[in-house]
């Protein structure tokens, strides 16, 4: 288990250290794919920290961050067939076939669990 005092000084740093890269933002140039990801793990985040403290009493925090997460793999997806359609992502991308076997296993596991019913 994380020692509360130890994660605070962790939180006090990056939200340091992500306050500095804001302002170097402005003054340097950065590709859109380094923003880009950097975008996706603050959402990733931003949207944990917004389940934790919601607090909704309906649901865990967990269960919202595993919707929210859907809802995101989803916009994630849509980009990347668009992203497909104007070429920007093409075969020379060593990620490609790293891609799509995870959304081939992806894809397997939805519909095992959609034939389940669960």
């Amino acid at each position: 288990m994380t020692n509360p005092q130890a994660l605070g000084d962790r939180i006090s740093k990056i939200t340091d250290e992500l306050e500095q890269i804001e302002k170097d933002l402005h003054s340097c140039a950065v590709s859109a794919p380094l923003l880009d990801d950097l975008k996706s793990a603050v959402d990733h985040l931003r949207t944990t920290l917004f389940a934790i403290m919601s607090g909704d009493s309906s649901e865990s925090a967990n269960a919202t961050i595993v919707k929210l997460r859907l809802k995101r793999a989803i916009q994630i997806s849509q980009q990347i067939r668009l992203d497909i359609d104007a070429t920007e992502i093409t075969v020379d991308i060593p990620d490609v076939p790293l891609l799509r076997d995870s959304f081939e296993q992806t894809v397997s596991r939805i519909e095992r669990l959609l034939a389940s019913g669960l």
